[in-house]
């Protein structure tokens, strides 16, 4: 009886390999590892703990909880070539949370910046919030114009799962507000926004996602 034995290699093609895993928890003690027993406090610890390794993608796992984004000390940049961000709990999203006067104390923040040089990045699973209470007339305060959550260049973006909710923008129309994926330049090969929802309470029109025209 002939045996036909197939090559072990077909067996991995699509697959991405695993690599380390660290743990985020908004409760978690000061001075963590980002181990499971000892997890960091706040996604950028456990981001500048990922770009020191190198190899294998990284998976950062975020505990339900409240995560506030209050300065540009919160704000994280990826330099590892593959990582992933993703709620522990799918059914229980952690809240990334702006502080309402971030836009202006920041000046233009980015909260997450993915350079050139990145392969795979991608947020799983993660709610975040804006509430300000005020007019465009302030600093065009938003996700988008003067805030932008996400600065990507990477190879590979999926944005997948997440909630973005803003409140409070009063007054005028703010037509460029929302939520803002800048892509440098369009040095992004290829991002996807999917199963997501986006959510605007307040006065003025809203527009979700705003490409800049190099996209």
């Amino acid at each position: 009886m002939k045996r036909i034995l197939l090559p072990l290699v077909l067996l991995s093609v699509g697959l991405r390999a695993h690599g380390a895993d660290l743990y985020v928890d908004a409760a978690a003690a000061s001075g963590g590892d980002g181990s499971q027993a000892a997890p960091f406090a706040t996604i950028k610890a456990a981001v500048d703990a990922a770009n020191l390794l190198s190899g294998d993608p990284t998976t950062v796992h975020v505990a339900s909880g409240t995560y506030a984004i209050t300065s540009a000390s919160d704000f994280a940049t990826v330099s590892v070539p593959d990582l992933t961000i993703a709620a522990a709990d799918p059914s229980q999203k952690p809240v990334v949370a702006l502080d309402a006067n971030l836009s202006v104390a920041a000046n233009n923040p980015v909260v997450f910046t993915v350079p050139t040089g990145s392969d795979h990045f991608e947020v799983d699973n993660i709610a975040f919030t804006y509430s300000y209470a005020g007019s465009k007339n302030v600093a065009g305060n938003s996700f988008g114009q003067s805030g932008k959550l996400f600065s990507l260049a990477a190879a590979d973006c999926i944005i997948d799962g997440c909630e973005f909710v803003q409140t409070g923008m009063t007054g005028k129309d703010w037509g460029d507000g929302g939520l803002v994926f800048t892509t440098d330049r369009g040095k992004a090969a290829r991002l996807v926004v999917r199963n997501c929802r986006f959510d605007h309470v307040g006065a003025g029109s809203f527009q979700p996602i705003k490409l800049p025209n190099d996209a």
